[in-house]
């Protein structure tokens, strides 16, 4: 789940930068001008394409945690039929200025996935119990708002600060999902810690530090078979007799004492 979080994740981070960087030139195709040249119409194709493209990577990383919304699914895969339409009409060689249905139409999209994720995560809002759902939550949200922010802008007729605004949005939705994804990770490699700390002992007698019986058994079960194996089993005469006269913790430390003799004399022999 975290590594396709983070290949989704990554893909994102990628198309914004290059929908920030090339949407600079994205409404010289609606300006009848000779002065276009073929490599503005490609830095304008490029901006359009990155930009329908990021509301379907974003349902793709909502997807990764969402798991019982299939409305996303289908917002999704709406989305992709509006990508496919547009680049037939490019292809098509459909008028400029009909791409702006389909620019609306992907706005619209954008507002639902916002919705549902809003909707499945507002309890986690104002919680910091579960910081992943928290992150979506404040990450969604303020996308959210500075969106419609941009797009009332945009429809307002401030084609300029629109993308300067759309793109304070997206970089504070990274924000949010990479401070997501550094968590997860960092829950991800203590667990796996607190597993090996836990294997470890498992095989392992916490009064002497040296392996115990699951250990003996391991290890006996693999070279039961080999050629000149030889067990050795030791006691320590009289411990009940010192327990009783001395306590416990007497006879605790002369059992530390004993196998740290045996382990001084036998360590390099054999376990």
């Amino acid at each position: 789940e975290i590594a396709d979080s983070i290949g989704v994740l990554s893909v994102f981070v990628l198309l914004a930068g290059i929908w920030i960087l090339t949407d600079s030139r994205a409404f010289l195709l609606f300006k009848d001008s000779v002065e276009h040249t073929e490599c503005e119409n490609a830095v304008t194709m490029i901006s359009f394409v990155s930009f329908l493209l990021l509301p379907i990577v974003y349902a793709e990383f909502l997807g990764c945690y969402i798991k019982t919304e299939k409305f996303i699914k289908i917002v999704e895969t709406m989305m992709i039929v509006n990508l496919v339409v547009f680049m037939t009409m490019v292809l098509t060689g459909m008028p400029s200025v009909s791409y702006l249905v389909l620019l609306f139409l992907q706005h619209g999209f954008i507002v639902v996935l916002i919705a549902v994720s809003i909707k499945v995560y507002f309890k986690d809002l104002f919680s910091l119990q579960n910081v992943r759902e928290h992150n979506l939550a404040m990450g969604t949200t303020a996308f959210g708002v500075i969106s419609v922010i941009a797009i009332i802008t945009f429809m307002m007729g401030g084609y300029r600060i629109y993308p300067v605004i759309y793109g304070i949005g997206l970089l504070v939705l990274v924000f949010f999902m990479l401070k997501m994804l550094f968590a997860e990770v960092t829950d991800v490699y203590k667990k796996q810690m607190q597993a090996a700390i836990y294997k470890e002992m498992a095989y392992m007698d916490g009064l002497t530090g040296l392996q115990n019986r699951n250990a003996f058994i391991r290890d006996t079960n693999v070279v039961m078979d080999t050629a000149n194996l030889g067990i050795i089993i030791m006691d320590i005469n009289d411990l009940k007799e010192i327990n009783d006269t001395y306590g416990h913790e007497c006879g605790d430390m002369i059992i530390r004492e004993a196998a740290d003799v045996i382990k001084n004399a036998f360590d390099s022999m054999g376990h």
